[in-house]
């Protein structure tokens, strides 16, 4: 397998380009004996893309040429394949080989394994004679062999390079990767050439001198060198990942390698600190001092230890005795910044650190813990000082203290209160100069730059380290000068300067610095081609050169390259990172093709690295977080980062074109947390800056329309639209409103111009179906219910998903076509397989087809997602309630109301479902109590009616009309005291035969209705109209029946289109034949009634029904019979006997059937 290699070498520093580029260096750790074969050969065939396995060579050569595609960071999986297959077809090569013993090895390959033995041979790994022998070879050397073997040589090391400088640089003479760089990396990993172009100027970590063998007992022909290695480095990668006990797993690993290093110790002393035991732990250290005195990264992490036990003089001094060993610098500085007094050297050591880029974030940080302590330092200083010439000297060192710690603002406001003297005139332009240019203050940075260069080109080399220090700066000051002539559009002086800039700036990155920067003034120039040209030109001499990238890059996303503008974002930031610019334009370019995720993944990179960030790239940063913030709480960032951005913003010096998407942003980061009147706040005050943007007027619109102020909407919408006049969300919009304002035909008709415009735009078919069915609940009409399903299959058509499935579902659903709803539900599973709603409404579904069994296993599935998902919801657990009670499981379906309540607790409704269970077993204790629960939380009454159905089933009449007239004079006028008279009615019809009573708490709820505004909807109307019309036929007053009936007809028809729909709508089919079937009864029109009652139960059960069958068909027969006479009571009696027996809980049924058999006796 690959493995990263490189790790920050103790004993080393190297440039921070050096160290990066290192950093992704992936070494081939290939064991040649005992390869796993996981592939088969046909597979290893495919992924090399070869027809046949040939040689070795070839084998190498596709690989090489694969690998070159195959990034093993963006695509692991992709690179442990292609290794595998590579890995595979070497074992299968080496088998045949060896079943073939006739066929020998070519010279290039014996050579190949003189190699082998040198290598595999610690002690003769870094003997550069062995090298120089096997490379002066003829077959190196000869006119016919030496490319091959050059060739040859090179694909061997890519899996034998752990090796010593000397030998590196003995290679690279015979060679030439170094020299022959670019034609290399055409053929070989790019990774692979850095590093060992590295090795030949940098020592390898592991000096092969001082390996051992484990004990006298072990081979050389059986020791890894190699793995032993990669082993090491495991453990040493996992502790600093703080994983230590796969540390010590893997530490424990090492003696099967065979070998043994002195470095493995300095690991085995931290764990034994990380375990706990100290003590030991100090005694390794003391012993690897002791033992390897000259080693500074064991000593330096001895000293770690002494540090971490609090012996710091002790640790201190092992760190200067090993003060070449970076980790021994990093102590030194942490023991300087102990003490106030001792900052400044701490800052004086973290600076050389940072200087030479090898330190990365660390430097920074003890850079900013010193600055920290010398900020109290020097300001306690300037209070104590009495002399203004200290005291500016002070604050200058205060100033560059801030510049460091990146608080350009704080240190220019020290700065300004500063006239500088003699002593202190050149580090205060120099700083003054650097602060201005870092904030962008670029007109006044000029003039501090100009001077601080005249100052530098006035100095005499006179040998003092000052004048050295000053003169190393000149190519700096010029090139910062050259950046802000640039800024401020005095191209010709910029382009002067950092020509002179070029010349001065002898060091490589100054030197490209100089001609990226007048790239950056083409571009600024609009020369966009000429900027590319520059970069190109820039890249021959050094691709990893970052700047060169950023203005290549800009160019490219002013010429509307978003390509090339990701492209070199990417180039860019794997190599060098100081510039906010290439992150900004990538991710504009990102948020542009709503690659959110990515542009997030730009700004995260980009606070890692510590960048800098624009205005605009704040604005763009705050943009990215709000489009993927999802709740309250994650959009308090962007939030926070707009108000600091509006705060700070500078409306002279600012890369924002447009300050009013400030206000725009924060209002549409209130409008994502429905706070409308902020929202609309920010909006104001964005108009109010750029009234000419119908964006904020559209937006606006929306916003108040989440407020539901649809007419002000309305008018917003108006105004926005000379620019949305055509758009699917204008009309969408637009419907939205007529929707809230109840204007059904507005926003249907402006649903269709969106869905005309564009007809997938958003969920409009689904707003339009939603209003088709909406018409067919109410008018019943089935014409309805076709359109909306046409719309539904659109919306299918264009964005088939779970939740597109699962709502046309409910549309055939509550059209009672089940089968169509459960293939819709089931298919939706296929897309979401763990959507609770799919499961719960095919268990609807099974519900009402009489499939009670299927019914709850799918409500059980229902609640396995919901609970795997640790989601609550109420509708599970109260359909299967529904479905126990059908069969008659009231314990289990108390159970699962119960179980409700446990997630939901203060939904009353349960309480009252459970007496119900409990009134039908005849638990009336227990009914009472819940129904009295129900009560205390609840603010209608109907509670009442309940306990007092409890009393009557125990035959306390007179204590259950009590309580029935208590729910009639508790009832609110204005809410459901209609509703609660007529329940009463009902009660004295149905169950104390009071029949003139009745009629008078009837008469009275319909005179409330029309004469004192009580409350009544149409269904409750039409229902008190019905009891009257039983009532004056029962009492024999036939002509007001008819009256009453053909009342309550018309009610019921009211929204209908025709009679034949509302009989036939199959959601309430048998409710609907029950209600006009009795209204055709009291209007003399017997046969219909009979016939209507008759087919009650033809189809299926009314959508809420919780009745194994339709007993009100045969109370409805009943009830007919009654009508016929007192010769046809026997004919009731049996009617309402049947009913009794598929309800048995039933009071009307019980008291009609007791009433009936008494009167026929």
């Amino acid at each position: 397998m690959w493995q990263a290699s490189f790790f920050l070498l103790e004993s080393t520093q190297f440039p921070e380009k050096v160290l990066y580029c290192l950093s992704w260096v992936w070494i081939l750790d290939y064991e040649a004996e005992g390869v796993k074969l996981t592939m088969e050969k046909e597979l290893i065939l495919h992924t090399l893309e070869l027809g046949e396995l040939t040689d070795e060579r070839e084998v190498r050569s596709a690989y090489m040429k694969k690998l070159r595609l195959t990034n093993p960071e963006d695509d692991p999986e992709g690179f442990r394949k292609l290794r595998e297959a590579y890995e595979g077809a070497l074992a299968l090569l080496r088998e045949a080989q060896e079943e073939d013993e006739e066929e020998e090895k070519t010279e290039i390959d014996l050579w190949l394994d003189r190699f082998e033995k040198v290598y595999k041979d610690f002690r003769r790994r870094g003997d550069v004679g062995c090298w120089e022998k096997l490379l002066k070879e003829e077959i190196c050397q000869g006119l016919d062999t030496s490319l091959d073997a050059r060739e040859a040589l090179l694909a061997w090391l890519l899996s034998h390079s752990y090796l010593p400088k000397e030998v590196w640089q003995c290679l690279n003479r015979e060679l030439q990767f170094a020299e022959d760089y670019d034609t290399l990396k055409e053929r070989y990993p790019a990774d692979f050439l850095d590093y060992a172009k590295h090795y030949t100027e940098y020592d390898y970590f592991v000096d092969f001198s001082r390996m051992k063998l484990r004990t006298d007992a072990v081979r050389m022909e059986d020791v890894n060198v190699d793995g032993y290695i990669q082993g090491y480095m495991d453990v040493r990668s996992l502790c600093d990942q703080k994983e230590y006990e796969k540390a010590a797993q893997r530490l424990s690993e090492l003696p099967a390698y065979g070998v043994w290093y002195p470095w493995e110790e300095a690991e085995r002393m931290k764990l034994l600190q990380v375990d706990g035991r100290m003590e030991e732990a100090l005694q390794k250290a003391e012993e690897l001092v002791r033992d390897y005195p000259q080693d500074g990264y064991l000593v330096s992490r001895a000293a770690d230890v002494k540090w971490d036990a609090g012996e710091k003089e002790t640790a201190f001094a092992w760190w200067q005795q090993s003060e070449g060993a970076f980790n021994s610098r990093i102590g030194i500085i942490k023991y300087y910044l102990e003490s106030e007094e001792t900052a400044e050297r701490a800052k004086e050591l973290a600076l050389d650190l940072w200087e030479e880029d090898g330190s990365g974030q660390r430097a920074d940080e003890y850079i900013e813990q010193a600055n920290r302590l010398l900020l109290g330092k020097y300001a306690r200083q300037v209070s104590e000082s009495e002399d203004e010439k200290e005291k500016d000297a002070l604050r200058v060192e205060m100033a560059w203290c801030e510049y460091q710690n990146k608080n350009a603002e704080e240190a220019i406001r020290i700065l300004e209160r500063i006239v500088p003297g003699e002593d202190i005139y050149y580090s205060y332009h120099n700083l003054k100069g650097r602060v201005l240019a870092a904030l962008g203050r670029n007109e006044e940075a000029v003039p501090e730059l100009r001077e601080w260069l005249s100052m530098i080109e006035a100095t005499t080399d006179d040998g003092s380290e000052e004048a050295k220090k000053r003169l190393r700066r000149k190519g700096t000051a010029c090139l910062l000068l050259g950046i802000c002539l640039t800024k401020i559009g005095n191209y010709e002086e910029a382009v002067e300067t950092l020509i002179k800039a070029e010349k001065e700036n002898t060091d490589h990155y100054d030197h490209l610095g100089a001609m990226c920067n007048l790239a950056e003034a083409y571009l600024s120039m609009e020369a966009y081609e000429k900027t590319v040209d520059k970069c190109d030109q820039i890249l021959e001499i050094d691709a990893g050169y970052y700047p060169a990238y950023l203005f290549r890059q800009q160019a490219f996303f002013d010429m509307r390259n978003g390509q090339g503008v990701v492209d070199d974002y990417h180039r860019a930031v794997d190599i060098y990172k100081v510039y906010y610019k290439p992150y900004l334009l990538a991710a504009r370019v990102f948020l542009i093709y709503d690659q959110y995720e990515d542009a997030k993944q730009v700004m995260e990179r980009a606070i890692a690295n510590e960048v800098e960030f624009s205005d605009e790239m704040k604005l763009c940063h705050a943009r990215t977080l709000r489009y993927l913030s999802e709740s309250e709480e994650q959009r308090k960032e962007p939030m926070r980062m707009l108000k600091e951005l509006k705060a700070s913003v500078n409306p002279e010096d600012t890369d924002l074109e447009d300050l009013s998407e400030i206000e725009f942003e924060l209002a549409l980061l209130e409008w994502d947390d429905d706070r409308y009147d902020p929202a609309l706040f920010h909006l104001a005050e964005a108009i109010r800056k750029n009234p000419s943007k119908c964006q904020y007027f559209m937006v606006k619109a929306e916003v108040l329309r989440g407020k539901e102020d649809f007419e002000g909407a309305l008018g917003a919408y108006r105004i926005a639209k000379p620019d949305y006049d055509e758009t699917a969300g204008y009309y969408y919009g637009l419907g939205c409103c007529h929707e809230g304002l109840g204007h059904e035909n507005e926003a249907l008709e402006n649903f269709l111009k969106a869905a005309e415009i564009n007809d997938s735009y958003r969920d409009v078919n689904e707003k339009i179906a939603d209003i088709y069915m909406d018409r067919y609940k109410r008018s019943f009409d089935p014409r309805e219910y076709k359109k909306a399903v046409r719309c539904m299959d659109r919306q299918v058509e264009q964005q088939e998903n779970c939740y597109i499935l699962v709502h046309r579902g409910l549309m055939h659903q509550a059209a009672m076509h089940l089968q169509k709803a459960i293939r819709d539900f089931e298919k939706a599973l296929t897309y979401q397989p763990e959507d609770w709603a799919a499961y719960n409404n095919i268990g609807y579904s099974y519900k009402h087809m009489g499939e009670y069994q299927k019914s709850i296993e799918m409500y059980e599935k229902s609640l396995e997602v919901l609970n795997r998902q640790e989601d609550r919801r109420v509708l599970p657990y109260s359909n299967m309630a529904d479905c126990y009670e059908i069969l008659g499981d009231y314990a289990r379906a108390i159970v699962c109301y119960q179980k409700d309540l446990e997630w939901f607790p203060d939904r009353t409704i349960f309480y009252e479902e459970i007496g119900d269970l409990y009134f039908y077993q005849g638990d009336y204790a227990h009914a009472i109590e819940s129904y009295e629960t129900a009560g205390a939380r609840w603010n209608d009454k109907e509670y009442l009616l309940k306990i007092g159905d409890v009393w009557f089933a125990q035959g306390q009449l007179r204590r259950a009309k009590a309580f029935y007239k208590k729910a009639v004079q508790s009832a609110d006028i204005k809410e459901d005291a209609y509703l609660r008279h007529t329940d009463y009615a009902e009660r004295l019809i149905n169950q104390y035969f009071d029949y003139a009573g009745a009629l008078r708490i009837l008469e009275k709820a319909e005179k409330g209705y029309a004469n004192k505004g009580w409350n009544a909807s149409r269904i409750s109307r039409a229902s008190n109209a019905r009891f009257q019309a039983r009532l004056h036929y029962l009492l024999k007053h036939y002509k007001k029946a008819a009256q009453c009936a053909k009342k309550a007809y018309d009610l019921y028809l009211e929204e209908a289109c025709f009679e034949e729909a509302y009989l036939a709508y199959p959601a309430k089919r048998p409710l609907h034949l029950c209600r006009i079937g009795e209204c055709r009864l009291y209007m003399g029109e017997m046969g219909k009634a009979y016939d209507m009652f008759r087919l009650m139960d033809a189809g299926y059960r009314c959508e809420h029904c919780r009745n194994a069958e339709c007993y009100e068909k045969y109370r409805n027969l009943g009830l007919y019979y009654l009508c016929l006479g007192e010769g046809r009571k026997r004919d009731a009696l049996e009617q309402y006997e049947k009913a009794l027996e598929l309800c048995p809980v039933d009071l009307e049924l019980k008291e009609m059937v007791k009433k009936l058999r008494k009167e026929i006796k």
